[in-house]
């Protein structure tokens, strides 16, 4: 079991802590059935036994189930309704989302990890997300466009990773208004019929420990304490 430690003095070390997030939602694509359902809802809205027989498509992902992502950092799950959210940890307007089923980090000095890369041979998509401002109105859009994925599979520092088969997942293409604020509302992501959560997370949860908390230790050394983080591999 090998230990990799981190030490800085204790006076260079401020906790950062980020009061803006970055977040969007995850919902089931909607079906044929689904959307006749919809409208047959509305046209009997008034009758009381349509409201008790008629099962409505769920709002967000079945059961317990989540999809992993990760960015800055950091690793989460989707909770009940859908929600992805995370500290925003960089400033610039815009974001790569990509979609693939694994990744691997690469390494310097088998200890510390320099980047992630997608491996040769597995499929990826990749999304650039803009946030802009219409001159004319001053409203805030978000543009999406599809990106060819890196050629050789490095993924940008700026990116969310979705742990999926990226033909399951659908992210609509355009322009969708979004708030104005320090926060990055990105637009909703759907999934496809049959989506293979189980194999989405095994392969976020087979790179867990890169993404655990590392344990803070304190050491005396002669002019006060540093401090020191250990990570277990």
């Amino acid at each position: 079991m090998k230990h990799i430690a981190f030490i800085s003095l204790l006076a260079l070390t401020p906790q950062i802590n980020s009061e803006h997030v970055i977040t969007f939602f995850i919902k089931r694509y909607p079906t044929a059935e689904q959307k006749l359902t919809l409208q047959h809802a509305k046209r009997l809205d008034k009758s009381a036994t349509a409201k008790q027989t008629l099962k409505l498509p769920q709002r967000g992902l079945p059961g317990y189930f989540g999809i992993f992502a990760t960015y800055g950092g950091y690793l989460n799950l989707s909770d009940r309704i859908g929600q992805i959210t995370f500290p925003l940890k960089h400033q610039a307007p815009f974001i790569d989302l990509i979609v693939t089923k694994q990744i691997v980090p690469v390494t310097k000095m088998n200890k510390i990890i320099d980047h992630w890369e997608v491996p040769p041979g597995e499929e990826s998509a990749v999304y650039h997300i803009q946030r802009r401002e219409d001159p004319e109105t001053k409203l805030s859009y978000l543009d999406i466009s599809k990106k060819d994925s890196p050629s050789d599979g490095i993924l940008p520092l700026r990116s969310i990773i979705i742990f999926a088969d990226p033909q399951a997942v659908y992210v609509p293409l355009g322009v969708v208004l979004t708030q104005k604020n320090a926060n990055m509302l990105l637009p909703t992501i759907y999934i496809r019929p049959k989506f293979p959560f189980v194999e989405s997370a095994t392969e976020a949860l087979a790179i867990r420990k890169f993404f655990e908390t590392p344990q803070l230790l304190y050491q005396m050394i002669p002019y006060g304490y540093a401090q020191q983080w250990f990570a277990l591999n």
